[in-house]
């Protein structure tokens, strides 16, 4: 199921045989990636790992990597590891869920470079897709968020498990005799992922489809959104004059959804570390800004 699932992924985005990077932290999604992506080298693929040991979690980290390493060994993937430690200034502005997620994302796009690899693969599957929407939602984001996580994006980080749920990742494993490492964190109720997905395990034990309905609502969102973006494109060249650092909003579209939608865009273009934006504040921004500037 996983392997067939992860070639209609690689058929469907134009994936053909290449070098790419798996992603593995130890847990269970990343490493059903590595596992079926090293059964995947009899159809051409270059595979190998990487890992980013962010040193949170003191012993466990360090165990986290040892398995990894022991994993690779047994499968016979060569493996990059590279140290992920977070700057204090960076927590403190970002939050230690973002800055460790931007210096992972920095650390494998090194390794992508350095190994000369098309794409790096991260394990990101169908339930966190839904989480990603619910939590979207909860937040007030706007039409664009709900795309929810990219299954390719143009930095080279494609996401082949996006169509494979949780459950089905957990019978792989078992049915492979691996049992992967847990990260206690993803238990941390002060986490709003980890609360949404408490809500989501809720309603799948109801046997309400939630899990397929909202990855549903990011797919559709996804088919739709260039026919959106050609709209802004329209309003930006009649609206706004965009500068290298700078863009200033020469006058506004009566649309409201436009105007927003016109702002978020050029929040996202002068800063590429922006999170999602509410579409309350966008509202409220595209009431009062003439100009922003990187």
């Amino acid at each position: 199921m996983i392997h067939a699932a992860v070639r209609e992924f690689f058929a469907r985005h134009g994936v053909e045989p290449c070098r790419l990077i798996a992603a593995v932290s130890g847990g269970a999604d990343s490493t059903a990636l590595l596992l079926v992506l090293a059964d995947l080298r009899e159809g051409g693929f270059a595979v190998e790992a990487a890992h980013v040991n962010h040193r949170l979690r003191g012993d466990e980290s360090d165990a986290d990597e040892t398995f990894v390493r022991d994993l690779c060994g047994d499968l016979g993937v060569p493996l990059h590891v590279m140290d992920g430690q977070l700057d204090p200034e960076r927590i403190r502005a970002r939050g230690v869920e973002a800055a460790a997620r931007e210096v992972r994302y920095a650390r494998l796009s090194e390794i992508r470079t350095s190994t000369g690899a098309r794409f790096v693969a991260t394990a990101h599957q169908k339930n966190d897709q839904a989480e990603t929407i619910l939590m979207r939602l909860a937040t007030g984001s706007g039409l664009a968020a709900l795309r929810g996580i990219h299954p390719v994006r143009d930095d080279g980080f494609v996401r082949p498990l996006l169509d494979v749920t949780r459950a089905e990742i957990e019978a792989f494993l078992r049915e492979r005799g691996i049992a992967p490492r847990h990260d206690r964190s993803n238990d941390d109720a002060r986490f709003l992922r980890n609360r949404m997905r408490a809500v989501l395990r809720e309603l799948d034990d109801r046997q309400i489809p939630i899990v397929d309905s909202l990855s549903a609502v990011a797919g559709q969102a996804q088919q739709q959104w260039p026919i959106l973006e050609r709209a802004i494109d329209e309003a930006e060249r009649a609206c706004a004059e965009v500068r290298a650092d700078e863009t200033v909003f020469l006058s506004w579209p009566d649309d409201a959804w436009l105007r927003q939608a016109l702002l978020h865009r050029h929040i996202h273009r002068l800063d590429d570390q922006a999170r999602d934006v509410s579409a309350r504040d966008l509202e409220r921004l595209a009431a009062d800004v003439g100009t922003i500037k990187r």
